[in-house]
Order: structure tokens, then sequence, then C-alpha cells
């Protein structure tokens, strides 16, 4: 609403209608950690691990190469700050 007040976005009636589906369904948070690597503008890649219930990013990194060794690093701190959460869903990229 911010943003169509200030001219930054477009209204888009067709997003309006009410889906009968709900895309995050967990209600605890530490149920489930989303996680998945994207290409920055400069070449790097960013990570994150968001929990599905609060949106919360528990964990995230910048890095040059999108590797195990880094997924693994970014995981092994958002455990040592908010604990293990019971699954964690991948899109099972390279």
């Amino acid at each position: 609403m911010v943003l169509k007040e200030n001219g930054r976005a477009m209204p888009e009636p067709a997003k309006q209608t009410r889906r009968k589906w709900v895309r995050y369904e967990r209600e605890h948070s530490m149920s489930l950690w989303h996680t998945d690597w994207t290409q920055l503008s400069d070449g790097r890649w960013w990570i994150a691990y968001m929990d599905d219930a609060s949106r919360l990013i528990v964990g995230h990194g910048v890095f040059q190469e999108a590797t195990a060794e880094n997924t693994i690093n970014v995981l092994k701190q958002a455990i040592a700050k908010y604990g293990c959460p019971r699954e964690i869903l991948t899109d099972r990229g390279s």
C-alpha cells in the first residue's frame, strides 16, 4: 500500500482475489525452515534460511561461490543461534 501511494507499485486487481490455498501453513516456529541460494547483481551468491511460520531470516550469508560448505556453515550458525528446526525445505538445487 505504501509503495502504491508513492507511485512505486502498480495496482494489480488480479492479485486482490482471495486464494483458496495458503502458501505457508506452519503454525509454529522452528517446525520448518526454507533455504535457497540466489545470485546477486555483482556476481556474488546470497543464501538465506527462513522460518516458515514467523518468516524470520534465521541465517544468511554472501559468498563468492554457492558451495555445500558455505551452505552448511550458514546452517550451523543459524542452529547455534536459534536451535535445530524439525524440518528443512530446499529446492534440491545443485
